[in-house]
């Protein structure tokens, strides 16, 4: 009876240490999980820090384009229509009937167009904009022009000292005069900008 009872207790004993080792390898299975999954967590944090770091950066290139684009003077309209009204002054064709006309409404309008913009426009506005001319027109275009811009820069010149008394004139030419007054140091920056791209 004795012995059958001792037999008992070392089943019990058996029972409760495997129980206990059972609960503890339980326990580290559960401690090793949280590890993983701690770590994986933290993993994917390190990997999205360079992915928040690419959009600041195209963050930082989409600014540098806007303020690129800020300090130039014309918006890509203004450029084709500067280079058309480039072709009407390449095309006075000086010493032909009705070249005055012809220079009289390629001045004026030309005039008109840097009137418009005379607060945003510089120098190298005007040096860019014949040099995209120069580039998309062919060579005999470019020697029309340098041709007949002295003309074309003197009636400019009439035409923004006396709008009234040459209204006549640009009216008989097919076109009207936008403005009752112009800035003639705006208009000398222009005509300036390119007589010096014309003599390069």
């Amino acid at each position: 009876m004795r012995r059958k009872y001792m037999g008992w207790i070392i089943l019990m004993t058996v029972l409760l240490l495997g129980g206990c080792a059972s609960t503890s390898g339980t326990e580290e299975t559960i401690t090793a999980a949280q590890t993983t999954v701690a770590e994986t967590v933290s993993a994917e944090e390190t990997v999205s820090e360079p992915t928040t770091k690419e959009a600041t950066g195209e963050s930082s290139v989409a600014d540098m384009a806007e303020e690129t684009d800020a300090e130039v003077g014309y918006t890509e309209e203004d450029r084709k229509e500067f280079l058309n009204f480039l072709d009407d002054c390449a095309s006075t064709a000086p010493g032909t009937a009705g070249t005055s006309l012809r220079t009289a409404a390629a001045a004026a309008a030309l005039l008109d167009w840097e009137e418009e913009r005379a607060d945003s426009l510089s120098e190298e506005d005007i040096k860019a904009l014949m040099a995209s001319w120069k580039e998309n027109r062919t060579d005999d275009a470019w020697a029309y022009l340098q041709e007949s811009w002295s003309q074309v820069a003197a009636c400019m010149r009439d035409i923004a000292e006396d709008p009234e008394g040459q209204a006549a004139l640009v009216e008989d030419a097919g076109y009207m005069l936008g403005y009752a007054s112009y800035q003639t140091d705006v208009m000398e920056m222009v005509i300036g900008a390119i007589e010096e791209a014309l003599s390069e």
